[in-house]
């Protein structure tokens, strides 16, 4: 439902109001007012970074390894 007051009203934001999304979804209208100003979407444009690491950092980079999951060889 989160998803849904969101995109509906990043859509059509006149018609989608917080009164209108309160009335649709039976939830207070400061609810609605707190998912739209503390939430987004994310979308293909949206940069996600791990905490603590800067721009250039791909997700689990350092985490996982393609050798972990090579077999160990005996010596």
């Amino acid at each position: 439902m989160l998803v849904d007051i969101i995109y509906n009203h990043q859509i059509n934001p006149q018609h989608w109001n917080v009164e209108n999304l309160a009335a649709e979804t039976r939830l207070r209208e400061s609810d609605v007012e707190m998912f739209l100003k503390n939430f987004d979407l994310i979308n293909e444009h949206s940069n996600i970074f791990i905490e603590g690491q800067g721009p250039n950092a791909i997700a689990g980079e350092e985490q996982f390894s393609p050798v972990d999951d090579m077999p160990k060889q005996i010596s």
